[in-house]
């Protein structure tokens, strides 16, 4: 059975393809590149969308993305993907003391870094502490 916050994962990933595909469309979405803004799962789905862009070659799409409480790792390589399709800034707002994001990441994903908790260690992302 799958609880909760693996559903939401799942939803995140699939809502995610889903946006690339439209932003990518030219003739949906126009010639002019869009800005992200995300929260919490809203942030992951996003992440999951700038990844499958960056897989499609799509580099061009997005202008601004800000990320906030994001429950995704640190890990370099999927930023400096991020990096790569975001053409102006990238923002990872976090908060060091978020004790619930904290727990659900930890224990449901076996993750310790975790963007919404800490900086993100990649050239061109701006971190944010919210604290």
């Amino acid at each position: 059975l799958d609880n909760a916050w693996l559903v939401g994962v799942e939803r995140a990933r699939i809502g995610g393809k889903c946006l690339a595909h439209v932003l990518a469309d030219r003739q949906t979405v126009g010639q002019r590149p869009v800005t992200l803004v995300g929260h919490s799962m809203g942030a992951r789905l996003l992440v999951y969308c700038l990844c499958e862009l960056y897989d499609m070659g799509e580099l061009h799409v997005v202008d601004d993305v800000v990320l906030l409480g994001t429950p995704v790792t640190t890990e370099p390589s999927k930023w400096q993907k991020v990096r790569s399709v975001a053409s102006g800034r990238v923002v990872n707002g976090f908060l060091g003391n978020d004790w619930v994001l904290a727990f659900l990441y930890r224990y449901l994903e076996w993750g310790v870094s975790v963007a919404g908790l800490s900086q993100v260690q990649v050239p061109g992302v701006e971190n944010v502490n919210l604290d």
